[in-house]
């Protein structure tokens, strides 16, 4: 075996991470058409503009972690993140319909 200790756990956690967004990611573009009703080459627009967004914030969170460590960017990502999915629109009207999705974030 090449990885031997904590490099082989990260590699395998990385590889089952990317392998579950990217299965995840076919179903949300037909949700988005399907449920949604928006067309597909909007909704794959808005997967190329995440793809992106990924691109430019890479190298800030890079950075970031050789300065400040991992942990203090994990906790501030996952705070933006959970931020971002109560501000959805999908409940405009009721003001504690956005709960559950902050504790599902």
């Amino acid at each position: 075996m090449l990885l031997k200790g904590p490099l082989r756990w990260y590699y395998l956690s990385t590889f089952l991470g990317c392998l579950g967004i990217g299965l995840s990611l076919v179903l949300y573009v037909l949700y988005l058409h399907e449920i949604r009703h928006l067309s597909v080459g909007f909704a794959t627009t808005l997967l190329a503009a995440n793809a992106v967004a990924a691109l430019i914030s890479s190298p800030l969170s890079g950075t970031l972690t050789d300065r400040i460590g991992p942990f203090w960017v994990i906790v501030v990502l996952v705070v933006i993140h959970a931020l971002a999915l109560v501000n959805r629109p999908e409940f405009p009207g009721d003001f504690f319909a956005w709960i559950p999705q902050a504790t599902l974030a």
